[in-house]
């Protein structure tokens, strides 16, 4: 039997992503400041349903994927979203080098 994961109708969520690189030798430091600070701030924006914060330690790359249940959430917290980027990113040299908005389509 094959099931499917397919959002209810009408429940369409939306996810920014960011997409990042920084200095790998820093990687252990911003691990600890995004989670004493920006996980639980963004935990607490509106319409924050789950975030993946996702890092390559021998490239320094970073990805990460913030869902909303709406797009109307997503839109609203942009501003306070960049200010988190730059929480942080700054103090370790992370250059952030897009964010894009994408519609969750499925999930498992």
């Amino acid at each position: 039997m094959t099931t499917t994961h397919e959002l209810p109708y009408g429940s369409t969520k939306f996810a920014r992503v960011t997409f990042g690189e920084g200095d790998p030798a820093q990687i252990d430091e911003g691990i600890a400041n995004l989670n004493e600070t920006v996980i639980p701030q963004a935990r607490e924006l509106p319409g924050f349903q789950s975030g993946y914060w996702l890092a390559d330690r021998a490239t320094g790359k970073i990805l990460v994927v913030v869902v909303y249940d709406s797009e109307e959430h997503l839109r609203q917290t942009d501003e306070v979203a960049a200010q988190l980027r730059q929480q942080a990113g700054s103090p370790f040299g992370v250059n952030f080098t897009g964010v894009e908005t994408y519609e969750v389509i499925g999930q498992a």
